[in-house]
C-alpha cells in the first residue's frame, strides 16, 4: 500500500496467516545477508564463495551419478511421482550428503521407527534452513492454517513436497531434501486436527501420520542404515498405489476421524530434533506444454 495510504485490514485468520508466512519468507532472506556479510567480513585470503559456503556450517559433499547413492535418490525421485501431479516430471541435476553442523548430535536416537521422507521449500528459504535447520513455525501463527497443527511436514512422495518449491516455467529449479525422520509411535489421522500438537503429547505419542488414499508401493521399500546408529531407515521406491491397508487399519480407530481427506501420505513431526537431514537435491522441473490448437 502507498505511504501515506491506510493499511489493509487484516481481519481473517486466511490473511493472518499469509502475512506470517511472508514475514517468515523475509527472515529467510534475512539470514541469507547476514551468511553474506559474515562471508564477506571473514574472507580474508579466501574465495568469496569458501567463505560463504564456510557460514552455513552445513558440509555438502557431491554424490557422482554413477554412486548407488544417486541411483537410490533418482529412482525414489522418479517412481514416487503422484499421478495427479501431471504436469510436471522431475529431474536431479545435482545430488548432495548433507551433515549440518551439530544435528546428529542433537538427534533424538532413543526415538525408533525411521524413515527417509521428502521435504520442499522455496528457493529463498535454503540458505535459512541449511544453516539453522527445519523450524517449526512461531506460535504467532494460526494454528488452524495448519491441517495438523504447526509441525515439520514431510512426505513419502516426492511430487507431493516438490509442490512447495513453488517453482515455474520461468524459474524451473528446485531445493528437496531427503531427512531421516524418527517418527516413533504415530497418531493416526484419516482428517484434519488443528490441536495435533497438543493431542500427540497427550497421548505420549511421536509423530503424526496423515493417512493418504495413495502411497509408494510398500513392496518396493528399500532398508538403510541410519546415520547416527544402528537402526534402520525406510526408504519408500515404488510407484504409487492404493493405501488399502493403511486405511483400513485407520478406519479402525475411531480416533483417527471418520473421512478419508488425504490423497497422499502426510507425516508430521513437533520437534525439530526428530530430523536430520540427509540428501540435498537440485532438481529441474520440467512442465508439460499444451497446444491450445490442438482438436479436442
Amino acid at each position: 500500500f502507498a505511504r501515506n495510504a491506510v493499511p489493509p485490514v487484516i481481519d481473517s485468520l486466511a490473511k493472518l496467516r499469509t502475512k506470517v508466512e511472508i514475514m517468515e519468507q523475509l527472515l529467510d532472506v534475512s539470514v541469507a545477508n547476514s551468511l553474506l556479510d559474515g562471508a564477506l567480513k571473514n574472507a580474508k585470503d579466501k574465495h568469496p564463495i569458501d567463505a560463504q559456503y564456510e557460514q552455513l556450517k552445513c558440509n555438502l559433499e557431491p554424490v557422482d551419478a554413477a554412486s548407488d547413492d544417486w541411483k537410490l535418490v533418482e529412482k525414489m525421485l522418479k517412481r514416487t511421482h503422484a499421478p495427479t501431479h501431471n504436469t510436471w516430471s522431475l529431474k536431479l541435476t545435482h545430488l548432495f550428503k548433507c551433515d549440518r553442523e551439530g544435528e546428529r548430535k542433537r538427534f533424538n536416537a532413543s526415538i525408533k521407527n525411521r524413515m527417509l521422507l521428502w521435504h520442499g521449500s522455496r528457493l529463498t528459504n535454503w540458505a535459512s534452513i541449511l544453516s539453522q535447520g527445519l523450524k517449526v513455525a512461531p506460535a504467532e501463527a494460526p494454528s488452524s492454517g495448519y491441517m495438523f497443527d504447526k509441525g515439520l511436514y514431510f512426505a513419502d512422495l516426492a511430487s507431493k513436497s516438490s509442490q512447495y518449491c513453488f517453482a515455474t516455467s520461468k524459474n524451473p529449479e528446485g531445493i528437496l531434501i531427503l531427512c531421516e525422520v524418527a517418527l516413533g509411535k504415530p497418531y493416526v489421522r484419516l482428517e484434519a486436527d488443528y490441536e495435533a500438537a497438543k493431542h500427540c503429547e497427550e497421548k505420549g505419542l511421536q509423530s503424526l501420520f496423515g493417512v493418504g488414499k495413495s502411497c509408494p508401493d510398500p513392496r518396493d521399500e528399500v532398508v538403510l542404515p541410519s546415520v547416527v546408529d544402528d537402526e534402520k531407515v525406510i526408504a519408500r521406491t515404488g510407484s504409487c498405489t492404493a493405501n488399502k491397508t493403511a486405511l483400513e487399519e485407520a478406519k479402525k480407530d475411531e480416533a483417527a476421524g471418520t473421512d478419508a481427506a488425504l490423497l497422499y501420505n502426510e507425516y508430521v513431526v513437533y520437534n525439530p530434533n526428530q530430523v536430520v537431514m540427509r540428501y540435498v537435491l537440485r532438481v529441474k522441473f520440467e512442465f508439460a506444454s499444451f497446444n491450445l490448437d490442438d482438436e479436442l
